[in-house]
């Protein structure tokens, strides 16, 4: 299961200057719990600084549809809602996976979970690609928080008072995410192989029970002269019951 990328709309979207957000719809599939894609284009990447700042691509295969997604969104100008406080029940856990510090749920999107052992969080390490997880509390209403927390954002580090969000306490597994860069995509395109698979953890439970992916690849395909990042080698999940 994958996104097809065409050349021709890589070269675009690579030579533009503003992000660029791109939603896919997925056909029903029984067994299948993914509904849409929603491809980032982030040419100055994005926080954590230092980390994740190469320009690159957020390819989100999201687990619920897109009006629920579009339901997050932010009470004021800053591109997240807030800091979540509810918890994610330990099944819905991969192994070596820790949620993001701060826990911003951004907007469109919620919050995320990233493997800890990812090579990029050495800092003599540059970023290619990376495997993330999202989450989020649907009975959040983003204009109501529960308390406010300070961090700080401003332009010269000071504390900025931001709503923190607990809602009913028990949050769920909403995406999952290759992250790749641009530049990591081009060097599989004039390796010998052309290709890149990366096996991922998977959790004990989804909130659905089905197919999901123990590896993703990043593949040029020469003979068409485009891009396929895919999510592979699917295995049974059961789903969670509290």
């Amino acid at each position: 299961m994958g996104i097809w990328v065409s050349s021709d709309a890589f070269e675009h979207l690579t030579s533009q200057s503003g992000e660029q957000h791109l939603a896919l719809d997925f056909p029903a599939v029984d067994g299948l719990a993914y509904t849409f894609a929603g491809i980032n284009w982030n040419p100055a990447g994005h926080p954590p600084a230092g980390v994740w700042n190469s320009p690159h691509f957020d390819f989100h295969y999201y687990l619920v549809d897109e009006a629920a997604i579009e339901s997050i969104v932010t009470p004021g100008p800053l591109p997240f809602m807030g800091v979540a406080t509810y918890d994610l029940p330990a099944p819905y856990w991969p192994e070596h996976f820790v949620y993001e510090d701060p826990r911003f749920i951004v907007k469109a999107m919620g919050e995320h979970l990233y493997d800890e052992r990812s090579p990029e969080w050495d800092p003599a390490v540059p970023f290619t690609h990376t495997y993330i997880y999202g989450a989020y509390d649907f009975s959040i209403d983003p204009a109501d928080p529960d308390g406010t927390v300070q961090l700080p954002l401003g332009p010269d580090g000071s504390l900025i008072d931001l709503p923190t969000y607990e809602g009913d306490g028990t949050g769920q597994l909403t995406f999952t995410e290759p992250m790749i860069t641009e530049a990591f995509m081009r060097d599989v395109a004039a390796s010998t192989t052309g290709e890149v698979t990366t096996d991922v953890p998977l959790p004990s439970a989804f909130p659905e029970a089905g197919y999901y992916p123990t590896s993703y690849t990043t593949r040029y395909v020469g003979s068409a002269d485009a891009y396929a990042i895919t999510l592979e080698n699917f295995v049974w999940v059961d789903a969670y019951t509290a």
